[in-house]
């Protein structure tokens, strides 16, 4: 029986930690206190009573938030770059290998230069 309450400790020490328990009252204080404010007016606090109040409530999907790293355009050129430089490694051509060194050295090079600047 020892072990079965180590083991029940232990797991909800997990669950805890992965967020997948309820919040205790103090987290719960706590996430409310850093809650951003949303004012409401009159008539929508009335509104939202009386929907609770018959029973009209509807489940709100959340807003998705689009990040900022993902909304970027490529362009033509730069499409056709990537692309080669993420092409199968079984293909073998001579210009994109070519290619390849060509921007590895020009990236090598930019780093001197910029070494030597700041020295």
């Amino acid at each position: 029986m020892n072990s079965d309450k180590w083991l029940n400790d232990a797991l909800q020490n997990l669950r805890r930690a992965k967020g997948l328990c309820p919040l205790t009252r103090e987290e719960a204080d706590a996430e409310l206190k850093k809650a951003k404010r949303i004012p409401m007016t009159n008539e929508e606090i009335h509104s939202l009573a009386s929907r609770i109040a018959s029973g009209q409530v509807e489940r709100q999907e959340e807003e998705v938030v689009e990040q900022p790293w993902t909304e970027f355009e490529v362009d033509e050129e730069l499409a056709g770059e990537i692309l080669q430089l993420n092409r199968n490694a079984g293909e073998d051509d001579p210009e994109t290998t070519k290619k390849l060194n060509d921007i590895r050295e020009e990236l090598l090079n930019d780093d001197d230069d910029e070494d030597a600047t700041t020295e």
